[in-house]
């Protein structure tokens, strides 16, 4: 599940990148939408992370 929405969230982050090269407007979607997408894709990273973190310690 976490896995997914991870997937689901980078998707999403191409999906706006590639709207707004396309439709020139990069400058801000780089203002509006992209710091939440980043900050959303991070803190899934750092979900998933300390859920196997237990695991590569007892390694």
């Amino acid at each position: 599940m976490l896995l997914r929405n991870i997937l689901d969230e980078f998707r999403k982050l191409a999906s706006d990148i590639s709207n707004a090269i396309s439709g020139g407007g990069f400058q801000g979607f780089a203002q509006s939408k992209l710091p939440s997408r980043v900050d959303k894709c991070t803190e899934l990273e750092q979900k998933a992370f300390n859920m196997i973190k237990p695991s590569l310690e007892s390694k």
